[in-house]
């Protein structure tokens, strides 16, 4: 995939899709980095990420991420973790519960996803 950025033209409220645009296309590079991750690790991640959820009643993914380094392998790309995640919304494992700042250096204070988890062992829990 090119590293060139997509370049938008007018005045965003001249195009509101931006942001589904935006949204879309992180959710595709997320699937396609699992999918270069392969098959059993993509396995793997969703057991670690369903475990999580049983035992957090909220967290980020990067929580997760920290909490199974060494555990096996990492992904080429960490965009995998995003589909993970999809996927275990999709079951209802999760449901999002806001933005924060990550507390990952390398990624300069991004704004991710708080998820609530659904399967924890103290109930369904909210933020």
């Amino acid at each position: 995939m090119s590293s060139r950025l997509i370049q938008l033209k007018g005045h965003p409220s001249e195009n509101q899709g931006w942001a589904q645009l935006a949204l879309a296309l992180g959710h595709a590079m997320a699937e396609v980095a699992a999918d270069n991750a392969g098959e059993e690790w993509k396995d793997c991640a969703y057991d670690a990420y369903a475990a999580y959820a049983r035992n957090h009643s909220s967290f980020k993914t990067e929580d997760v991420r920290n909490s199974v380094a060494g555990q096996f392998p990492s992904p080429p790309d960490l965009r995998s973790w995003g589909q993970v995640a999809l996927r275990a919304k999709r079951e209802g494992i999760i449901v999002h519960g806001g933005f924060v700042r990550a507390a990952n250096a390398k990624i300069h204070g991004m704004i991710v996803s708080v998820w609530v988890s659904q399967i924890y062992v103290g109930g369904p829990s909210r933020l």
